[in-house]
């Protein structure tokens, strides 16, 4: 066995597909890498739900006739 070899991890208990802790919770480099697709999921799912209220918004306007936001009338 080599004898410079890191001591097996332990295994944390199972957070939930949503967690960034997924797997390891002692590697702070574990943590940080899995915490990146996490944090990045999250913004894009952020940014998806504004895009779709604004769309919702603007077609909110649009069935009742009105001009776009920062439309003044229609042209």
């Amino acid at each position: 066995m080599n004898p410079v070899s890191p001591a097996p991890r332990p295994q944390a208990e199972y957070l939930g597909p949503q967690s960034p802790l997924r797997l390891s919770r002692y590697h702070p480099d574990d943590r940080r890498r899995r915490q990146l697709p996490v944090l990045l999921d999250l913004r894009g799912a952020r940014e998806r739900r504004r895009r779709e209220r604004r769309a919702e918004r603007s077609l909110g306007r649009r069935l009742r006739g009105e001009p776009p936001p920062g439309v003044e009338a229609w042209a």
